[in-house]
């Protein structure tokens, strides 16, 4: 069972590195449909919460400078995990039209670009 549960995350996380992966699991949760914005908001919350802290590490090479950055890195970092969490908790409710961060930790990196 442990070496299962091991080769499927090693698996899971070789995939999440894919673009297509990634492409539109972050628009999922901002959906207007309750059955696209539950599992949506539950894999983003999922992804925030695990990968929160990795803005602490990207902020301070954006530019804005090294302080600046250790600054948005701590709170997007306290922002995105405590979202995570909440959305982990409540993704069954219906979408919320204002969110603090709509988008997920994908923009942080830059691997991706949020379209409006």
């Amino acid at each position: 069972m442990k070496r299962t549960v091991i080769s499927l995350s090693i698996i899971l996380f070789v995939c999440s590195f894919s673009m297509p992966a990634r492409a539109d699991i972050c628009t999922w949760a901002e959906a207007d449909t309750w059955g696209v914005s539950a599992p949506g908001k539950l894999v983003r919350g999922v992804l925030n919460t695990a990968l929160g802290w990795t803005n602490l590490f990207v902020q301070p090479f954006k530019g804005d400078g090294v302080m600046n950055g250790i600054g948005a890195g701590l709170s997007n970092f306290a922002v995105r995990t405590t979202q995570g969490i909440g959305e982990i908790l409540l993704f069954w409710l219906p979408p919320v039209p204002e969110e603090p961060m709509q988008d997920c930790v994908f923009y942080d990196w830059g691997t991706m670009e949020r379209q409006m």
